[in-house]
């Protein structure tokens, strides 16, 4: 059975995917130790309980990009390198 060859669009649009599920993955995990092993105070204010949200969304999102963008990278040369042969 001869299988159908994916499009160079959707290649792209797998590797796009591909990115942000790895990046939701790395800045979910990192928040999570965050909160979990909070022992300077700087997400959440140990006398209040108050979630400081701007240094978790900074947190998150540097994560986020941090692994999105090479993964994003890769996979795209991958892509490419794959529709090529």
């Amino acid at each position: 059975m001869k299988m159908r060859r994916m499009s160079r669009k959707g290649l792209h649009i797998a590797a796009l995917a591909a990115s942000i599920v790895a990046g939701l993955l790395a800045g979910s995990t990192i928040l999570w130790i965050a909160l979990r092993e909070q022992n300077q105070g700087e997400l959440y204010d140990l006398a209040t309980g108050a979630v400081n949200w701007s240094y978790g969304a900074t947190l998150f999102f540097g994560w986020f990009l941090l692994i999105a963008v090479p993964t994003f990278l890769v996979a795209l040369a991958a892509a490419e390198l794959g529709y090529r042969l």
